[in-house]
């Protein structure tokens, strides 16, 4: 009661002194409401939310769903006061819940001039709004791996932002007291789907309607929400009790045209199929016969051009002005000096060629088949079981092998480990552990759920696992574990080998789907366990790094193979081509 008589006493000194402004909303069809302070009878700590900019959101694509959860640091009009730490003054539910690819947000906001301040001489300002799957509460920060579109102080300035975490904001314009100032954010979902999360979301403050691919600040996040349910505002330590933010015109749509309020963009224009005009067996392949195969033709040429891989590697499919084959003869160095030159139309033929996506003849000029005389590489076979002399040695096949080896060497076998010794040996192998008192038998070290343990780490190592992604930030990987366990419990199961690798590979793809914690779905968390660094601005390359991590390391692990020299070239000495390489890529 005593804090509902100093709000009170503070807003009866506000209209006393007019510093309270009315604010009337020009938002047709909803009617104007009057302001309920001319009502003394009216209980101070009363909060009452301006209708107008509710009843804009309700005709939006995305309606938002009952009322305003309110608590006394939000006044009429949406006029925001700070509390010196974090406060939820204003929040709402969705009328239902969004998991669509892409949801759009827009409000505008004004910040008085004379309460911004900034360092070194003031510790800045902040205010967000967020869209989160849950509530909350009065005091929720929203903003580990929620997304927050607001303002926050960046070194000397206080400038408009973007973030999923403190560590992930990203900043654009300055803030510019007493100006009305409209944000509009995408929140969006780089892998769509229902049960992909929110992982990317960029900002526009004052925006162009042109500027629809241009996002004046975007961030990315490896977590974060699923769901829109509730969206809402929040002030936090720097915002004062003197900050009065006006925000109005809050409103989530599904299309850019509909957030800004444009009319609704163009039918798309039919696309109609490329027609080429170039036919490479009979414009191209002649060029290159008697151009270019002299020297760039067979096994011995440093650069191939009779095989489409090599010479998609030095072409940029429908952009001839970015190929470095056309640049070398456009520019004269291709062929030598010494060579005659090709013609304009020549040349002319090529860049058209590469313009038309460098179409390729499969019949006339074949991709290559690499083949190696390296044992590794020729088809398993069994071998005949060598006859040795010392017979009653031999307790299995594998034992022949190494008695014809001793044979050859010279060599006489050691004698019989004592029980005692052998128990501490397979103890060791077994489990990582010393032998205790007890002995005991191989199957009950087997059966033994140590022994899991203890070899699901052998291909953990393998597999790169971890429990955070790696590189400099590092961060934490919250469900790392369900693949951990996968393995553990695959080695205490005695899960045959083939069935071990399909699930890891392929278990979403295996028959029945099941999604228990267990399941060989769970088995795909080899695949989920790239590294990547979240250091990268450009995404394109950040997803190219994360498909090379898993196409190596499921080389490495299934093939006991290194395929990194395929991601340019075929490989020099193993047979495994750069085709080879992007068609594994691509499953």
């Amino acid at each position: 009661m005593k804090q509902c008589e100093r709000y009170g006493q503070h807003l009866r000194q506000a209209v006393s002194s007019r510093q309270l402004r009315l604010y009337t909303l020009r938002m047709p069809p909803v009617p104007t409401i009057r302001s309920p302070w001319a009502n003394r009878s009216l209980h101070y700590c009363l909060v009452v939310i301006f209708l107008t900019g509710i009843g804009h959101v309700a005709a939006q694509e995305i309606p938002l769903r009952d009322a305003w959860k309110t608590n006394a640091f939000a006044s009429e009009i949406w006029e925001i006061n700070g509390t010196n730490g974090r406060n939820n003054p204003l929040r709402r539910q969705l009328a239902e819940p969004f998991d669509g690819d892409e949801v759009f947000v827009r409000y505008r906001i004004r910040y008085p001039g004379e309460s911004l301040d900034t360092p070194p001489e003031d510790e800045g300002e902040f205010f967000v709004l967020w869209l989160d799957s849950v509530e909350g509460n009065d005091n929720s920060a929203h903003s580990s791996n929620v997304p927050n579109i607001g303002l926050h102080v960046d070194e000397s300035r206080n400038r408009f932002m973007v973030r999923f975490s403190t560590g992930t904001q990203k900043f654009t314009a300055e803030v510019k007291g007493d100006t009305e100032q409209l944000l509009v954010a995408r929140l969006w979902k780089s892998a769509p789907g229902k049960d992909k999360i929110y992982d990317q979301l960029d900002l526009w403050v004052d925006p162009a309607p042109e500027e629809q691919t241009k996002p004046h600040a975007s961030v990315a996040s490896p977590k974060g929400i699923s769901t829109v349910q509730w969206v809402g505002f929040s002030t936090g330590g720097k915002t004062e009790v003197e900050d009065r933010i006006i925000v109005r015109d809050l409103a989530l749509a599904t299309t850019w045209h509909r957030i800004m309020g444009l009319r609704s963009p163009p039918a798309p224009a039919v696309t109609r199929p490329r027609i080429r005009t170039v036919d490479f067996k009979e414009h191209v392949l002649p060029i290159l016969t008697s151009r270019c195969f002299g020297c760039h033709r067979g096994e011995e040429a440093k650069i191939r051009l009779d095989l489409h891989d090599e010479v998609l590697n030095r072409t940029r499919p429908f952009h001839a002005a970015d190929s470095q084959l056309i640049r070398e003869v456009t520019s004269g160095r291709m062929p030598p000096e010494d060579e005659p030159q090709l013609t304009l139309e020549e040349k002319q033929t090529l860049a058209t060629w590469v313009d038309e996506g460098v179409v390729w003849d499969e019949q006339t000029l074949p991709a290559s088949v690499l083949t190696s005389n390296h044992w590794a590489f020729q088809p398993v076979v069994r071998p005949n079981v060598p006859s040795i002399k010392r017979r009653g040695w031999i307790r299995t096949p594998v034992d022949s092998f190494i008695g014809r080896q001793h044979e050859e060497l010279g060599l006489e076998p050691a004698a019989e480990a004592p029980d005692s010794v052998l128990q501490r040996r397979y103890t060791l192998g077994l489990l990582g552990l010393p032998a205790g008192q007890k002995r005991r038998s191989i199957d009950s070290l087997l059966s033994d759920p140590a022994f899991g343990v203890r070899w699901a780490r052998h291909w953990l190592d393998v597999a790169r696992w971890a429990e955070s992604n790696g590189h400099q930030h590092n961060r934490f990987r919250p469900t790392a574990w369900r693949y951990r366990d996968w393995v553990v419990k695959a080695f205490n199961s005695n899960m045959p080998y083939d069935e071990f690798l399909r699930a890891q590979i392929a278990g979403d793809e295996l028959q029945p789907v099941d999604d228990a914690p267990d399941s060989r779905l769970t088995a795909t968390g080899f695949l989920a366990a790239a590294r990547y660094s979240g250091n990268e601005l450009d995404k394109r390359i950040q997803r190219n790094d994360i498909l090379v991590d898993v196409v190596n390391t499921t080389a490495s692990a299934f093939l006991g193979l290194t395929l990194e020299c395929a991601q340019c070239h075929s490989h020099k000495f193993d047979p495994i081509t750069i085709r080879d390489y992007y068609r594994l890529q691509a499953c």
